[in-house]
C-alpha cells in the first residue's frame, strides 16, 4: 500500500445478502470490482462456515469462552480469499477481528488465541492493517480499565514485534467504546 488516500469497502457493506446466507467475505473480492473499488476490509466473522464445521464447532465450545468467530478461522477459507483478491486485483488492507478485552479470566486464554488466529491470517494475507473491538458492553465496570489496558498492552507489544510491519487500530463502535471518553483513557493508557 502507498501513502496516497484510497477507498476501501467492508465486507459489512453486504450484511444483509451475509444474513440471508447469500454471500461470505469469499465473494467480496467480486463485488467489490463489480462496485469499481479495489480495496477492501474484511470483517472475520463473515468468512464461511469452514469444511468440517459441525466438528469443529462442538470442540472449540469446549474452550470457555471461545468466541465464536474462531471456527471460522481456515487454511481453506484464507487459501481462497487470497486466491480471489490476486485474481480481481484487489488488495485486502485491513482485517477486523471481533475482539473483546473485557471478557472475565477463565476466557482470555481462548480471547488470545482468536487474537493470535486473527494476526497470523492478517499476516498471511499481507494485509497492513488489523482493526479490533475493545468488547465488554457499556456497562463494563471501570474498575476493570487497568486489566483492558494490561491485555491490550500485551497483545499490541507482542503481534508489533512479531509483525512489526502490521498496524493496529481500536474501532470506538460498542461496548466500552461506547463512551468516547472512556475510550481515549483506554487507549491513552496502553504503554
Amino acid at each position: 500500500m502507498t501513502d496516497e488516500a484510497v477507498l476501501a469497502v467492508s465486507s459489512w457493506s453486504w450484511h444483509a445478502p451475509y444474513y440471508a446466507g447469500e454471500w461470505s467475505a469469499l465473494d467480496l473480492p467480486t463485488t467489490a470490482v463489480e462496485a469499481h473499488l479495489h480495496h477492501i476490509e474484511i470483517n472475520d466473522f463473515m468468512l464461511p462456515p469452514p469444511r468440517y464445521s459441525r466438528l469443529r464447532q462442538p470442540l472449540l465450545r469446549l474452550l470457555p469462552g471461545c468466541p465464536p468467530e474462531l471456527w471460522r478461522y481456515s487454511r481453506a477459507s484464507l487459501r481462497q480469499l487470497k486466491t480471489n483478491a490476486l485474481a480481481q486485483q484487489v488488495n485486502i488492507i485491513a482485517w477486523t477481528i471481533n475482539s473483546d478485552f473485557a471478557v472475565p479470566a477463565l476466557h482470555w486464554p481462548a480471547q488470545w488465541l482468536y487474537l493470535r488466529r486473527g494476526v497470523a491470517a492478517a499476516s498471511w494475507l499481507d494485509v497492513p492493517l488489523v482493526r479490533l473491538n475493545l468488547g465488554g458492553t457499556a456497562d463494563t465496570p471501570a474498575s476493570q480499565d487497568p486489566l483492558i489496558i494490561q491485555r491490550l498492552t500485551q497483545f499490541a507489544q507482542r503481534t508489533l514485534a512479531q509483525h512489526p510491519r502490521l498496524a493496529l487500530t481500536i474501532e470506538n463502535h460498542w461496548g466500552v467504546s461506547s463512551d468516547p471518553a472512556r475510550h481515549i483513557r483506554l487507549l491513552d493508557g496502553v504503554a
